[in-house]
């Protein structure tokens, strides 16, 4: 619906709750999110028990990052309806926006409790156990996305991350580029990472080919250039080390890197 057929409704409609939340939705898409949230108010005020004006209503709120009152407004809809998956996701959401992790924590699980197959909550929850230290469970959250979508090679890369930036398991960093290389051919950050992993594993000639490649990708990385670099001078070899050290000081005469 575009703005005239909206002015027009407004001005010839009777208006009641279904009315007004139809109204408030259309604004919300044309990004009025102010004018829809007096809307979804309207809708309210004929019947504040409709779960989705609230969820909308939070929605906007949300647009607008005005998040303690998109939570009012979530929890209105969740004493509507304990077992909406959304609303705790969303409540979640906006409670990790303002820095209460565990809170947060604590309504992605209530999400997960009634959908164990919400992606994005089992994602969200895995970032904040990682930014939390919690590893070996941001581990499983991304083990248990891996199950549900096959193909996605988000979870996989991130627990690799982990594996070999946090809990120095190499090996098994390595299968979990290896399984992204799967999915997203030429990925330059799971070739730069495997690369990584491979030279702390001594696997230094691997380590020189994954970091080739990834330089055949981008070759203005200078942080691939300095792993490169080191793994050729943990290899004796201190002449293409050197040309590494010299590309990346190129590099940062030309502004491509600042450490």
């Amino acid at each position: 619906m575009d703005q005239d057929n909206i002015d027009n409704l407004l001005e010839t409609e009777p208006f009641e709750a279904e009315n007004w939340y139809n109204i408030g939705w259309n604004l919300a898409e044309l990004g009025r999110y102010e004018d829809a949230i007096d809307a979804y108010d309207k809708a309210l005020e004929y019947n504040p028990k409709k779960g989705e004006v609230w969820f909308d209503k939070g929605d906007s709120l949300e647009e607008l990052e005005r998040y303690e009152e998109a939570l009012e407004a979530y929890d209105r809809v969740l004493e509507l309806d304990p077992a909406d998956a959304e609303a705790w996701f969303n409540k979640a959401w906006i409670l990790d926006e303002l820095d209460k992790s565990e809170d947060a924590l604590e309504a992605y699980d209530e999400a997960l409790n009634i959908d164990d197959e919400h992606g994005d909550a089992l994602f969200n929850k895995a970032m904040i156990l990682d930014e939390l230290g919690r590893y070996d469970d941001a581990v499983k959250c991304y083990d248990r996305l891996s199950e549900i979508d096959t193909e996605n090679p988000a979870p996989i890369f991130n627990k690799g991350w982990i594996l070999l930036m946090k809990l120095e398991e190499y090996e098994e960093a390595v299968k979990c580029f290896d399984r992204t290389l799967e999915l997203i051919t030429d990925d330059y950050y799971s070739l730069h990472y495997r690369g990584v992993a491979l030279r702390m594993l001594g696997e230094l000639q691997e380590a020189l080919n994954s970091f080739d490649h990834a330089l055949m990708i981008n070759e203005n990385e200078a942080i691939t250039l300095i792993n490169k670099g080191d793994t050729f001078k943990e290899m004796g070899n201190d002449k293409e080390a050197n040309e590494c050290y010299d590309k990346v000081l190129k590099l940062i005469k030309k502004g491509f890197y600042e450490d």
